[in-house]
C-alpha cells in the first residue's frame, strides 16, 4: 500500500483545470511574468551558444584532422565520452557545487567555461581550445546548469510551471536553434569569417546570458520573499533577509529561523524537489513545538525515499496531536509495506482511542480509491462502529473528539454512505465539530455540499474553514458565488467574504468575478475586491486584467473623486455659514458633520481605489508605496511619491490623474482648488441627488438622516425613489425619512 499526499479524486464539478483561462497562449504567459521571461531567455541563449560551439568544434577539428577516419574516430571518442563526463558530474559534483556555491553562482559555471574557451580560441585557435568549449558545454549543461535553473523556477506555481515548461522546451528551443543557424549563415557564408571569429558572437551572447542570470536570481529572491513574507511582522523582530543566500541556503535559513507560516511554506516547496541535502535541516523540526510543523515535517520526510527512518517516526503515532499521529501512520504505511496489514490491525485495536481514531483516518485516506482494500479492512463497518460508540462517550469533550475523527474518516475516505452524517454534523452545537464537517464536505469534492457550506463564510467562527473549503472545490465555485452576489437577499457578510475566496482560487474566472464585484454597492466589497485583484496581479501576473475595463474604472473613480470633492465643498460651506442657534439646528449641524466625515473618508477611499486599479497595469507594490507616500505627513515623502508617479504614468493617465493627486495633497479645499479642476459646484439638493444615486450605502444613509433632520418637503420625491431599493436597510431608512418629511409638509 502507498499513502498519497495529493488532492482527492475530483468530481465533474472540480475537473476543470485550475489554470484554465490563465492565458490565451503560453507565449503570453511567459511575456507577462518576468520570472518566466528570464528563464526562457537563459534557455534560449544557451541553445544558441550550444549551436555556435558545435559548429566551431566540428570546423576546427576538421581543419586540424584531415584524414576522414581519424576525424570520425576523434568525434566518436569525444561525443561518447562527453555523456560519461556529464553523468559523472551529475552524480558526484552537481549537488556539491550547487549546495556550496548556491544557484546564483552555479548558473555561471556553464557560460564561464564556454567564455574561457572562446577567449582562448579567439586569440590562440587550437584544437585543444575547441575541446575545452565542447567539454564545458557537454558536461555542464545537463548537470549543474540544469539543476540550477530548475531550482530557480521553484517559486513559480506548479500548474503555471507545467504549462510554460512544454512551450519553452519545444518552441523556445526551436526558435533559438533557428536563430543560431541564421547567425552562422550570416557570419560564415555572408561575411566569410573564419570560425575562430564566431567566438566574438559567443562572448557577446554570454555577457547577455550573465545579465539574465543576475536578473533571474533577483526575481527569485523577490518571488520567494513574497511567498514567505509576514503579513504583520513583529516590530522587535528583524525581517528575514535572503538576498545573500543561495536557493538551497535560503530554504535552510527559513527552516532554521523562519516563522511558522514561512516554515510550512518551505516544507511544501521542499516536497517538490525532494533534495536529500535538506533532510538534515528538516529532521530537527520533528521536535518543533508547533504540531502543524511536526505533521508537515513527517509529510515532507515521506518524500525522502533514501534510507527511511521508521524508528524515528514510530513514536509520533502517540503524539499528543491527532494530525501528527495521522501523518506518522501515513509515513509508516509508505515505508513499511511488508508488515503494514499487521501494523494497522494492531493500531486499529489499540487501547488508546486517539490512536485507534488516527489509524482509522489514515486507513480511510489510504483506501479512498481502493475498493478491495476498503473491503478487506471493512472500513464502513469500522466507521459505523465508531458512530454507534458515540452514545458511550463519557463527556461532551470525548463525544466531540469522536465526531471529529468520524468526519475525517468519512471525508478523506469519501464514504458516500455517510454523507448524511456530514450534513447532520454541520448543525452540531460544538463549533469544532461544525468546522470539521465543513472540511470533510470539501474532502468529498461533492457539489451537493456547496449550498450548505457557502452561508458559513459569513459567520465568524466558521468563516476560515468555509473559505478554505470553497477554494478546494475549485473554479466551479466562482459561478456559484457570482450567482449569489447578484441575488439581492444574499447577506452582506457572505458577499464580503467572496473576494478572499476568489483570490485564493486564482484563475481567470476569479479575475472576471472580482471585476464584477468592484461595482457592488457595498464599499467594503468594492475595496476588498480591488485588494484581491492586486494580490492576484502579484501572484499571477499572466492573467488578463482587462486593461480597457480597468482604465474605464479609473476614469469613473476620478469622476467620483471630483463629485465628492464638490459635494464636500458645499457641506463645508454650509457648516461655516450656518451656526446652530437651537437644538434642532444643532442636530442638523451634527448630521452635516457626520456626512462631511464620510465624504472625507470617501475621498481617501476613492484615491486608494484609483491606485489599486493602477496596480492592475503597473506593479501593485509600487502603486501602494506611492499611495502611502502621498498619505505621509512628511512633505518630502509626498513630493517624492508624486514625482515617482509622474515618471511611471503614460501621457493619458498623467493628464487624468496628476491634477487629482495634487488636489489630494492639499490641506483644505478652496475656491481656487475647485476652479483649477473646473468643477461645477452643485446646490444642496443636487448634492443629495448625486449621493443618493451613487453606490455607497453609508453615504446614502447619512444623506437620508440629514434630509430627515431638515424636514423639507422638497426632498419627498427624491426619497420616494429609494422605497423600492433592493437594500433592506436603505429601504427601511427611506420609509422612516418619508414619515418625517410628510409630517413636516402637511
Amino acid at each position: 500500500m502507498a499513502a498519497r499526499f495529493v488532492l482527492p479524486t475530483k468530481t465533474v464539478f472540480t475537473r476543470e483545470r485550475k489554470n484554465q483561462g490563465i492565458s490565451d497562449h503560453p507565449f503570453q504567459l511567459i511575456l507577462q511574468s518576468r520570472h518566466l521571461t528570464y528563464l526562457a531567455g537563459i534557455i534560449g541563449v544557451s541553445v544558441i551558444v550550444a549551436k555556435l560551439v558545435d559548429y566551431q568544434f566540428s570546423d576546427i577539428a576538421s581543419f586540424y584532422i584531415s584524414d576522414p577516419d581519424e576525424l570520425a574516430a576523434f568525434f566518436g571518442f569525444w561525443f561518447s565520452n562527453l555523456n560519461v563526463i556529464s553523468l559523472l558530474v551529475q552524480l558526484f559534483l552537481t549537488r556539491r557545487v550547487v549546495g556550496t556555491f548556491g544557484v546564483g553562482t552555479s548558473l555561471f559555471f556553464l557560460p564561464g567555461g564556454i567564455l574561457l574557451g572562446s577567449l582562448i580560441l579567439l586569440f590562440m585557435p587550437a584544437l585543444w581550445a575547441a575541446i575545452i568549449i565542447k567539454v564545458s558545454d557537454g558536461s555542464l549543461k545537463q548537470s549543474i546548469n540544469k539543476a540550477a535553473t530548475e531550482l530557480l523556477a521553484l517559486p513559480i506555481p506548479q500548474e503555471i510551471k507545467n504549462q510554460a515548461k512544454t512551450f519553452i522546451d519545444v518552441f523556445v528551443d526551436s526558435i533559438a536553434t533557428g536563430i543560431g543557424g541564421l547567425i552562422l549563415i550570416f557570419m560564415v557564408n555572408g561575411m566569410e569569417l573564419p570560425s575562430r571569429y564566431i567566438s566574438l558572437m559567443t562572448v557577446l551572447l554570454i555577457l547577455f546570458w550573465g545579465y539574465l542570470a543576475i536578473k533571474i536570481r533577483q526575481e527569485y529572491i523577490r518571488s520567494f520573499k513574497l511567498k514567505i513574507r509576514q503579513p504583520k511582522p513583529d516590530a522587535g523582530k528583524k525581517e528575514l533577509d535572503l538576498s545573500k543566500e543561495s536557493v538551497i541556503g535560503g530554504l535552510k535559513r527559513v527552516l532554521e529561523t523562519g516563522e511558522e507560516a514561512q516554515i510550512l511554506f518551505v516544507l511544501k516547496k521542499i516536497r517538490e524537489i525532494s533534495d536529500e541535502r535538506l533532510r538534515e535541516n528538516v529532521i530537527p523540526l520533528l521536535s518543533h513545538p508547533s504540531p502543524e510543523i511536526r505533521a508537515e515535517v513527517i509529510r515532507t520526510l515521506y518524500y525522502f525515499t533514501a534510507n527511511p527512518d521508521t524508528e524515528a517516526i514510530t513514536p509520533f503515532i502517540r503524539d499528543e496531536n491527532q494530525q501528527v499521529k495521522i501523518a506518522a501512520f501515513e509515513y509508516m504505511i509508505k515505508h513499511r509495506p511488508e508488515d503494514i496489514e499487521e501494523l494497522m490491525q494492531a493500531y486499529l485495536a489499540d487501547e488508546d482511542d486517539t490512536v485507534r481514531a488516527a489509524a482509522l483516518v489514515s486507513l480511510a485516506n489510504e483506501t479512498r480509491d481502493n475498493a478491495l482494500l476498503r473491503q478487506t479492512f471493512d472500513l464502513e463497518g469500522r466507521v459505523q462502529a465508531r458512530l454507534n460508540a458515540l452514545s458511550t462517550a463519557r463527556n461532551e469533550e470525548e463525544a466531540s473528539f469522536r465526531k471529529i475523527e468520524i468526519l475525517k474518516a468519512i471525508g478523506q475516505g469519501n464514504i458516500a454512505a455517510y454523507y448524511d452524517r456530514i450534513e447532520r454534523f454541520l448543525f452540531d452545537p460544538d463549533k469544532r465539530v461544525v468546522n470539521q464537517a465543513i472540511k470533510s464536505a470539501a474532502d468529498t469534492n461533492q457539489p451537493r455540499f456547496l449550498p450548505q457550506i457557502v452561508p458559513f463564510i459569513g459567520l465568524e467562527p466558521f468563516a476560515q474553514a468555509a473559505k478554505s473549503a470553497l477554494v478546494r472545490f475549485g473554479p466551479g465555485v466562482i459561478d456559484v458565488l457570482s450567482g449569489l452576489a447578484k441575488q439581492p437577499d444574499t447577506h452582506i457578510d457572505i458577499v464580503r467574504a467572496m473576494p478572499v475566496v476568489a483570490a485564493k482560487i486564482g484563475n481567470q474566472k476569479s479575475v472576471n468575478f472580482l471585476f464584477q464585484l468592484i461595482d457592488y454597492e457595498d464599499f467594503v466589497v468594492r475595496m476588498d475586491s480591488l485588494k484581491a485583484l492586486n494580490f492576484l496581479k502579484m501572484e499571477f501576473p499572466h492573467l488578463n486584467y482587462h486593461e480597457k475595463t480597468m482604465l474605464h474604472k479609473i476614469n469613473e473613480e476620478v469622476h467620483v473623486f471630483q463629485d465628492t470633492l464638490s459635494v464636500l465643498y458645499v457641506q463645508i460651506a454650509q457648516t461655516e455659514y450656518n451656526s446652530p442657534s437651537s437644538s434642532t439646528e444643532a442636530e442638523i449641524a451634527e448630521a452635516r458633520k457626520s456626512l462631511k466625515l464620510l465624504l472625507e473618508r470617501r475621498l481617501d477611499g476613492s484615491l486608494e481605489r484609483i491606485f489599486r486599479l493602477l496596480g492592475l497595469k503597473y506593479p501593485p507594490d509600487d502603486m501602494l508605496n506611492i499611495f502611502h507616500g502621498l498619505q505621509s505627513s512628511q512633505k518630502e515623502l509626498r513630493v517624492n511619491a508624486l514625482e515617482f508617479l509622474d515618471n511611471m504614468l503614460n501621457a493619458t493617465l498623467k493628464r487624468l490623474l496628476i491634477p487629482v493627486v495634487e488636489t489630494a495633497l492639499l490641506d483644505a479645499i478652496s475656491d481656487k482648488t475647485i476652479a483649477n479642476l473646473n468643477l461645477d459646484v452643485p446646490d444642496e439638493p443636487q448634492c443629495f441627488q448625486r449621493l443618493l444615486e451613487g453606490k455607497d450605502t453609508r453615504l446614502k444613509l447619512a444623506v437620508l438622516h440629514l434630509i430627515g433632520m431638515l424636514r423639507d418637503g422638497k426632498y419627498i420625491s427624491m426619497v420616494e425613489k429609494l422605497k423600492g431599493s433592493a437594500n433592506p436597510k436603505i429601504k427601511s431608512f427611506a420609509s422612516q425619512t418619508l414619515l418625517k418629511l410628510e409630517g413636516k409638509s402637511f
